[in-house]
């Protein structure tokens, strides 16, 4: 258990240090980017599938026809009402700091506003949202991501999002087959937020996926949040979610030469972020660590490991689940050559974090090692390395962790 506590800590370090150079290179590209003209009037936007992308919109009589269209005519503060309907990637101008965190664009990419995102609408009722009527729905073909909230400040909300009434489907983040460590690895593909406190409520994300690319390098790329990922907010900032589901979600490694990438949180991962969530469920996400043909290990003696297929907690997290409902999530590690990936926490793994799982149901998801001439090792329902865990009045049943084959 020792070496495995070792050689987790080390595997995330360097995607914290991915995230922050991430970071970093938003700090410098954004200042290239030209402020966004917001349309005067009261501060409320709409939007319709039949509308018109033109400036003035959004209007009752005349919505704009994209959300990124209306985001850019947005001001700080602005509200944007969303008609029912599927809203796909439109080709809308993004400013060029979307394309740091990723090699493929996305439906919306909010940079530096703090809007309001309110979906249920209809064209003939902007007073009264029925998410479950009027379904509104930002997918990304399995081509782009989702949405991107990005601030350019580690110590002040420039950026922030309240969001209810969406399902976000699916949407890709895509690793780049060479570069950065950061470059190689996908963060979020229905969400990715950085430097950015969000609120989200009645939200659905399903079938989205984070890919780390496939390289010629010794490991592949990461896949990280799969649903979400949410890279830190200012200190004492606290992210809120209700009624959330992330559902068929995928983290998935690279392939490399000598060990796939690792995989961490197939439906959502934090890090260095405050958030309380309640009624949150969690269904057949998965985890999936990358292959390799080489000896499964770097030269740091890592391995490919599947980590917490619902969600990741990861350094300087705080994050509290109450009426938290899991099944059918998998994590599962890498195969290889000699020695196979591991495969942690089939709903949650918690690392250099703090967190509270309070009344709820965790049954029937499966942590797997990967296989190869020796297997790699499962790690239940929960997996924790030095975190301070309260798991109070909650179901731990019929989950299974089970060992990779292996001679």
């Amino acid at each position: 258990m020792g070496y495995v506590k070792t050689s987790l800590r080390r595997t995330l370090i360097w995607i914290s240090l991915a995230f922050w150079i991430v970071a970093a290179s938003l700090l410098i590209v954004h200042r290239t980017v030209p402020p966004a003209l917001a349309q005067s009037g009261t501060g409320t936007l709409r939007v319709a599938t039949t509308g018109t992308d033109a400036p003035g919109c959004g209007s009752v009589a005349s919505p704009c026809q994209t959300i990124q269209y209306a985001v850019n005519l947005a001001r700080s503060g602005d509200t944007i009402l969303v008609a029912a309907g599927t809203y796909t990637y439109s080709g809308v101008s993004l400013p060029s700091t979307c394309y740091t965190t990723t090699v493929n664009p996305m439906v919306v990419c909010i940079i530096d506003k703090q809007v309001v995102l309110l979906g249920g609408y209809t064209t003939s009722n902007w007073s009264v949202a029925d998410p479950t009527a009027n379904l509104t729905i930002i997918d990304g073909q399995n081509v782009y991501r989702g949405i991107a909230v990005l601030g350019t400040s580690p110590t002040q909300v420039r950026a922030s999002l309240r969001m209810e009434g969406f399902t976000i489907r699916n949407g890709l983040a895509q690793g780049a087959s060479s570069g950065a460590d950061y470059q190689i690895s996908g963060y979020g593909g229905g969400m990715f937020t950085n430097s950015a406190p969000i609120t989200l409520k009645n939200v659905v994300f399903s079938n989205n996926k984070a890919v780390g690319g496939n390289t010629n390098s010794s490991y592949g790329g990461a896949g990280v949040g799969g649903g979400l990922a949410i890279n830190g907010v200012p200190s004492g900032v606290r992210c809120t979610f209700d009624h959330v589901t992330f559902d068929n979600n995928e983290a998935r490694g690279g392939t490399g030469v000598n060990r796939g990438g690792s995989a961490l949180g197939g439906g959502f991962y934090t890090y260095s972020v405050l958030a309380s969530a309640t009624y949150i469920t969690l269904t057949n996400n998965i985890a999936r660590a990358g292959d390799s043909n080489g000896s499964g290990q770097d030269a740091t003696g890592l391995t490919a490991d599947g980590l917490g297929a619902g969600g990741t907690v990861h350094t300087s997290s705080s994050v509290a689940l109450q009426y938290l409902n899991a099944s059918g999530n998998q994590a599962i590690g890498g195969n290889a050559g000699i020695q196979a990936g591991h495969g942690h926490g089939s709903v949650l793994y918690i690392e250099l974090a703090t967190a509270a799982v309070l009344d709820s149901n965790l049954s029937g998801n499966l942590a797997r090692g990967g296989s190869a001439q020796k297997g790699g090792i499962g790690g239940g329902a929960i997996m924790t390395s030095n975190s301070e865990v309260r798991v109070n009045r909650a179901a731990v049943i019929n989950n299974t962790a089970k060992g990779g084959n292996g001679t």
